[in-house]
């Protein structure tokens, strides 16, 4: 299982094939081994690299204020540690969120931006969302968190079509259970809130 050992955090991250590098980036709760069909699917062509993120899969996770700079830092470990001057990023959700940022703030490392149900920083979440997560925010311990996650974020109606997946809806829950918990238990909004990329896309070219 191959790990970046950095100073006080280790990384874990998936590898396969060669050529010109795409790098996956996760949804929040979940990791690398979302990717596995894109893996192998463009791993004849491309290296595909896939990073979880700090608090999520085999990544540690660190008694720190978590926030879109805590990822873009990951990315950039990631990127430094293999060598690769720049990249093609694909993300999810949250994902997407970081690979705008890391576009807008490091566009010579991006070679091309793929966004798949993206979150956006500074966008205005919905009433229903918003309450889900703050049922999930505010658990006083990971045992009640990881019991909501399944009671409120696995429900979601967003996630309706991967439940009628049985392998999809079992690696979801295999995600979701293994969720430290810690980037949304201490996530700093002060930081996360400080720009709003709805306003800056067309920054990105």
């Amino acid at each position: 299982m191959p790990f970046i050992e950095l100073p006080d955090h280790r990384l874990h991250y998936l590898q396969y094939g060669s050529g010109p590098v795409i790098v996956y980036l996760h949804g929040l709760s979940f990791d690398s081994r979302m990717w596995k069909p894109q893996y192998e699917f463009f791993r004849h062509e491309y290296m595909t690299i896939g990073l979880d993120f700090r608090g999520h899969g085999f990544s540690d996770a660190p008694d720190i204020q978590y926030s879109i700079d805590t990822y873009l830092q990951d990315i950039s470990a990631l990127l430094n540690a293999l060598h690769v001057q720049s990249a093609f990023l694909i993300g999810l959700s949250m994902g997407g969120a970081v690979g705008v940022e890391f576009a807008l703030k490091f566009p010579q490392r991006v070679n091309g931006l793929v966004l798949a149900s993206s979150a956006l920083v500074g966008h205005d979440w919905s009433p229903s969302y918003t309450g889900v997560m703050d049922k999930i925010r505010h658990s006083n311990t990971p045992e009640v968190l990881r019991r909501r996650m399944r009671q409120y974020w696995l429900n979601d109606p967003m996630f309706a079509g991967v439940r009628t997946r049985i392998d999809y809806a079992r690696l979801l829950r295999e995600m979701a259970a293994g969720f430290f918990g810690k980037p949304l238990m201490h996530y700093d909004n002060a930081v996360s809130n400080s720009t709003h990329d709805t306003e800056r896309l067309q920054d990105i070219s």
